[in-house]
């Protein structure tokens, strides 16, 4: 597995990041997977533990905790891709008596990473249950998650810390928010492409030649979606998205090239930064320095005057 940890020393950690999660959100998710528990008596094959009187009537998954570390279950499932950037969105529609104590655990597994760990752990603070005893939507921004990764495979709600709750749950569902997958940007074109949520990897016959395939840009795409991730959403750069030059109010994908020689970033004539990287510099797994390094500069045409930091090396690991 690989990811970025930390960058010129301001520390960030995979594993210290603490994931936004809103609170009844306005506006709907563009869900990929769901449970939804829509028909009577059907459990779509989640499973309970330390749970008693479950069922499922309403639209809704009910039961009532008997222990302190109550689950609802569901394992081996074919989830969603989450190496492209998609379905970077969970969120969960549950209700919880206003007595509710305890933070709200969501844990997942891939198929990377299969079962249930301790690192994979998603947490609706207790502060944040509203003590009205309603239903309540909480959705959690998982894109920094470094091991939200490969496909999703394995679910646990526990609902409660506490032993004699009744909770019921309406809904689970993995997505993007609407308008969140950029468009392609046109400026670019090759012979091979493939596409990520933030970005196009575009290579020629000739890079094919010598070895450059779908699992490459594959790859590729998944650094570039992960320093994107470290770069908006932990240091708050804008987004290398809209025209520097003429606005339109869309959004574009970054154009990312496998044609060139060399590893370099530059600007088109409408005002979007792009990349080019040779296969020199793809190494996928630990990754390479030089993606998240010339996306900087990408970020940095983007950003002009207003970048916090200049960051121009990245420590991988």
């Amino acid at each position: 597995m690989y990811r970025i940890i930390s960058m010129l020393g301001f520390g960030f950690s995979a594993y210290a990041l603490d994931l936004p999660v809103v609170v009844d959100p306005t506006t709907p998710l563009t869900g990929t997977y769901a449970a939804e528990w829509n028909t009577a008596g059907n459990f779509e094959n989640w499973t309970t533990s330390q749970v008693t009187a479950a069922s499922v009537a309403g639209g809704n998954f009910t039961g009532t905790t008997s222990g302190t570390t109550p689950q609802i279950l569901c394992s081996n499932f074919p989830g969603p891709d989450l190496d492209l950037g998609f379905n970077d969105y969970l969120e969960l529609r549950i209700q919880v008596p206003a007595t509710h104590t305890g933070d709200i655990k969501i844990s997942y597994g891939t198929t990377a990473r299969t079962g249930f760990s301790t690192a994979r752990v998603l947490v609706i603070p207790d502060a944040l249950v509203p003590t009205d005893g309603a239903f309540h939507t909480y959705r959690i921004d998982v894109g920094p998650e470094p091991w939200w990764r490969a496909n999703l495979r394995d679910l646990r709600i526990e609902p409660s810390a506490t032993s004699g709750q009744t909770f019921a749950i309406d809904y689970l569902r993995v997505g993007d928010l609407p308008g969140d997958v950029y468009l392609a940007n046109a400026e670019w074109n090759s012979d091979y492409e493939m596409s990520s949520k933030h970005f196009r990897f575009l290579w020629s016959a000739a890079r094919a030649a010598q070895g450059v395939n779908a699992a490459t840009a594959r790859g590729a795409l998944r650094n570039a979606e992960e320093a994107w991730q470290v770069y908006v959403k932990v240091m708050g750069y804008r987004e290398p998205a809209e025209s520097t030059s003429s606005p339109n109010g869309n959004k574009y994908k970054v154009n990312f090239l496998c044609i060139y020689d060399g590893y370099w970033m530059s600007s088109t004539g409408g005002g979007f930064g792009y990349m080019n990287i040779e296969p020199s510099g793809l190494q996928v797994d630990p990754p390479s320095w030089i993606i998240p390094h010339e996306l900087m500069h990408v970020f940095q045409h983007h950003n002009a005057q207003t970048l916090k930091h200049s960051l121009c090396a990245m420590d991988i690991s």
